[in-house]
């Protein structure tokens, strides 16, 4: 394959687009308090949504002492039970990212990607989209939390293995960006927020709106940032956040879409819908693409053609797995297995390594979409897989057998010798299978 063209790779470029020009009006009194409190819960005739100033000086007046804990938690959860309108989220938003240190906007990064929600069954791959981006010239700050919801893969728990550097300053993140391109930042790190509203959601029980808020908070003002989500239907109140955050800070062109497991990651089984707002070109080279009210909106369809992947090892979701496909650690096989456990194993790393690629390919055409949206679907995939090829050259390198991927007589038969004449043999792994009929039980505490 011919090298394709990456002078449109770097953001370096683009401009950061008009400063919003609403104002807030950061003046809240304890009596003011207990007005936002009654509008939310006057019953079903008489209350209503908070605006975007209203929810702003919701979570500002408890920063300021005028409201406590109690009041907080009663007015988030009145938000709650109804719904968080798109205003509400906007508001708590812009509330948070006044709490950052202003010393975040000095970064000049291109990319703002918030993980947040961890993966039930698998590890967070998009961190080697990340890796091969910050090499092609971008500038990423990842932001995620990994002390909520223990049993899930959160990004902070693995970014060590891929050499990513978690840092607790913009100073720090500053340094780490000019050398390596990409770091990783702990919320609590961020904003004083997030311990009280983690400490919120372990007294409650129950989420509230700053799940949504903290993803769309882009700390450092980044040309660039990704929206993930889980729940269908979210897609429009992004979008809407989007425009209303707009009209009161910098604005950054940003990409919205059903995250694999609510991560920001696409899913490259099924087709994804992307929206990127704003969308200001006339010309767009994609199929099957729609532009209405500055919103570009593009199908991309599935990455894989079969459901290839569809049991894990235990190895397959511990840390030590992404050197191995980094290219770090290529011993790791077990030393004593039968023979066709042995090709058992096999043929189900070929069966990951392939969605691995897949995933890593299918986030990366998107995220060459929202780099530069008048791409062609076949040209963002194209430059996706020179770019898996060059900056992950171990991920395919043992993927040479095609016809043991994904075969499931081929697996179905080493299940069967492994479940005969089990007192001469060791006894056979455990292997997890992956589909929607099974899977991983949430533990009782988990509302995140």
């Amino acid at each position: 394959m011919d090298k394709p063209d990456l002078s449109w790779g770097s953001t370096g470029k683009l401009s950061m687009g008009h400063i919003g020009n609403c104002k807030l009006n950061e003046q809240i009194d304890k009596a003011g308090y207990i007005k936002l409190i009654k509008a939310l819960g006057r019953g079903k005739k008489g209350s209503r949504s908070l605006t975007v100033n209203e929810s702003f000086q919701l979570l500002h007046g408890f920063k300021l002492g005028v409201a406590s804990e109690a009041q907080l938690s009663t007015a988030l959860m009145l938000m709650r039970v109804r719904g968080e309108s798109a205003e509400e989220v906007t508001g708590v938003t812009l509330a948070l990212k006044q709490s950052v240190d202003p010393q975040w906007l000095s970064l000049n990064t291109t990319i703002d990607w918030p993980c947040y929600a961890g993966k039930r069954d698998q590890l967070p791959y998009m961190l080697f989209c990340a890796k091969a981006l910050a090499k092609q010239g971008e500038r990423i700050l990842i932001h995620g939390d990994n002390r909520i919801l223990r049993h899930r893969h959160h990004v902070g728990d693995v970014i060590k293995a891929l050499g990513i550097v978690e840092v607790n300053s913009a100073a720090e993140a500053k340094s780490i960006l000019d050398r390596d391109g990409v770091c990783y930042v702990n919320a609590d790190k961020l904003s004083v927020f997030a311990d009280i509203f983690k400490d919120l959601h372990q007294q409650l029980g129950l989420r509230s709106l700053y799940q949504t808020a903290i993803r769309c908070v882009n700390p450092t003002n980044a040309q660039l940032g990704i929206r993930s989500y889980f729940h269908r239907g979210l897609a429009s109140q992004h979008i809407k956040i989007a425009q209303l955050l707009a009209q009161y800070e910098p604005e950054s062109r940003v990409l919205i879409f059903k995250g694999y497991q609510g991560e920001a990651e696409i899913n490259p089984r099924c087709s994804t819908k992307l929206y990127i707002f704003p969308w200001e070109n006339d010309h767009c080279q994609s199929v099957d693409v729609s532009g209405v009210d500055q919103v570009l909106i593009i199908n991309q369809p599935a990455g894989l053609d079969m459901l290839q992947g569809d049991k894990l090892l235990d190895k397959h979701l511990s840390a030590n797995w992404l050197t191995i496909l980094k290219g770090c650690n290529t011993l790791y096989l077990p030393t004593k297995v039968v023979n066709s456990d042995l090709e058992k194993e096999s043929v189900i790393d070929k069966n990951e390594r392939m969605r691995v690629k897949a995933i890593i390919e299918s986030t990366l055409t998107a995220l060459n979409l929202l780099i530069k949206p008048s791409l062609s679907l076949s040209d963002a995939r194209t430059q996706a897989e020179y770019i898996t090829k060059q900056s992950l050259p171990h991920l395919i390198r043992d993927i040479s057998n095609p016809e043991l991927i994904n075969c499931p007589d081929q697996l179905n038969r080493l299940e069967k010798i492994n479940n005969t004449d089990n007192k001469s043999r060791f006894v056979s792994k455990e292997y997890k299978r992956l589909s929607s009929d099974n899977k991983q039980e949430e533990p009782a505490d988990a509302h995140y």
